[in-house]
């Protein structure tokens, strides 16, 4: 039998992620002041298509999927090519075809169309999206 050892740099991200997640679920980002605010946002008045996304993380934490439509419904609705393109990254060599889907020209430009879409939509067509 063979024993698996995590290394340092696995155990220190997971821990970061797991610390990260207590802090979103305690913290509420509108009240709480040491929460980091838009940079974009508070320069231009627009918003990013990130902007929402520590609020999104809240209410998802809290099971509140409204809440976080909400906040950034594209950001929900990408979750899952997300946690795709993050397995993708962590196994390679495991997930070979899907790593080239996810890499490849038109997939980047893709979702490049459709992030730009979204900051067009909320911030001119939609405004308050």
């Amino acid at each position: 039998m063979t024993s698996v050892k995590p290394s340092v740099r696995t155990v220190v991200i997971i821990g970061a992620i797991l610390l990260a997640g207590i802090m979103y679920y305690i913290a509420d980002p509108i009240k709480s002041p040491f929460m980091p605010r838009c940079i974009f946002h508070t320069i231009t008045g627009l918003q990013c298509p990130g902007c929402g996304s520590q609020r999104l993380i809240h209410a998802l934490l809290h099971a509140d999927f409204a809440g976080a439509w909400r906040a950034n419904a594209l950001l929900l609705l990408m979750l899952p090519y997300i946690l795709l393109l993050t397995a993708a990254e962590l196994w390679p060599a495991r997930l070979p075809r899907l790593h080239n889907v996810l890499h490849s020209t038109v997939a980047i430009i893709a979702v490049a169309a459709v992030i730009s879409g979204w900051f067009i939509l909320r911030n001119f067509v939609f405004p308050g999206l």
